[in-house]
């Protein structure tokens, strides 16, 4: 009797900030950030993070498309750092980060 054995490889979810550009300048009262997620198991979460803090969570994410989130009372001349986490169905995280200021 011949013994196969397979190694099922599960890559982490691709995440991309697509909006707003680095070091962009808000001068609204909200903003809209986007970011671009995509895996090969399937989504399952992707949150939003101001500061290293959590603000929003979707956990409805759609493969392949860009998530986004809005943020309302942006005080002006801050720097922010933001990013996101996205999960998939083998529960490996990706953050990415980009900087509002």
């Amino acid at each position: 009797m011949e013994v196969s054995n397979a190694t099922i490889i599960d890559n982490p979810p691709f995440i991309n900030h697509t909006s707003p550009p680095n070091t962009t300048n808000i001068s609204l009262d909200y903003q809209e950030f986007n970011c671009y997620i995509e895996d090969d198991s399937g989504l399952t979460n992707v949150s939003f993070y101001i500061n290293d803090t959590l603000n929003q969570t979707n956990s409805s994410p759609v493969n392949a498309t860009s998530s986004p989130f809005f943020v309302p009372d942006i005080p002006d001349e801050t720097i922010w750092n933001w990013s996101c986490t996205v999960f998939d169905n083998a529960t490996i995280p990706q953050r990415d980060r980009k900087s509002v200021v």
